[in-house]
C-alpha cells in the first residue's frame, strides 16, 4: 500500500518511516526490539508487531493492513 505510515517505538523513541509507490519501505534501526503499528485509521492484520534488531542484520518484515473506516448505509 503506497503511502502506509509505519511508526517504530522502542521505550521513549520513535522512528517512523513511509511506503513508496510500490508499497515497499526501507529503515534504519538501532539494536533492540520495537513495537511496529500504524498511523491514522490503518491496522495491521498480518505481519509482525515487534521486531528485534541486531547488530549487521538485515530484517525483512512484510505487512498486510486494513482500513478501520466502515461505509454504513
Amino acid at each position: 500500500m503506497p503511502g502506509l505510515e509505519l511508526v517504530f517505538t522502542k521505550g521513549g523513541t520513535t522512528v517512523g518511516t513511509t511506503t513508496d509507490s510500490n508499497g515497499s519501505y526501507s529503515i534504519e534501526l538501532p539494536v533492540g526490539s520495537w513495537a511496529v503499528t500504524t498511523k491514522n485509521y490503518m491496522q495491521i492484520v498480518n505481519g509482525p508487531t515487534t521486531v528485534t534488531v541486531t547488530a549487521g542484520a538485515a530484517i525483512v518484515a512484510n505487512y498486510t493492513v486494513w482500513s478501520r473506516i466502515a461505509y454504513l448505509s
